[in-house]
């Protein structure tokens, strides 16, 4: 033993220090009752209120509208016309070694636009086959721009679904 402290033998624990015992002011404490505490689920009727979308929701929280029905076949880098709007495109930046060893599908992605005309959402619905070619398609696809009349027009955002050219 050093300095006249003892050291617990093999198969036994150290005493607990006064730093692990409760204070006088935590023994003072009531335990917590469990079941009040005890989350609690209740139904109510919508009558009564108690579906939570019955509330009145914003235009940012409204799903996106569909602004067309068909697919709009598009080559990167381009300038998109459809439905009043002018849809600035950017083509892809690729490696060297992508462009001269990938062999795509023409990926098709839905583009969420906000009223402003940003793009605020992607989501590729048909991959084009090759990590290597998303990753860039999905941040060209973020520096894409609408711009045009009909955005004052919306009243929230909206999606368009693009089938990129890329062979």
């Amino acid at each position: 033993a050093v300095d006249g402290a003892t050291m617990p033998t093999t198969g036994q624990s150290p005493e607990p220090s006064p730093a692990d015992q409760p204070s006088e002011a935590d023994a003072k404490q009531p335990a917590e009752d469990t079941a009040r505490t005890a989350p609690t689920q209740t139904t109510r009727s919508p009558r009564e209120g108690g579906t939570p979308t019955s509330a009145a929701r914003s235009d940012r929280e409204a799903p996106p509208a569909q602004l067309t029905k068909d697919n709009i076949r598009v080559q990167p880098g381009s300038v998109v016309t459809v439905e009043g709007l002018e849809i600035k495109t950017e083509a892809p930046r690729f490696t060297a070694v992508t462009r001269s060893s990938a062999q795509p599908r023409n990926p098709t992605a839905r583009v969420t636009f906000d009223t402003d005309g940003t793009v605020i959402d992607v989501a590729l619905l048909e991959d084009s086959g090759a990590e290597n070619v998303d990753g860039p398609v999905l941040a060209a696809l973020f520096r894409w721009k609408a711009t045009g009349s009909k955005l004052k027009d919306r009243d929230g955002p909206f999606f368009i679904e693009f089938t990129l050219l890329l062979r």
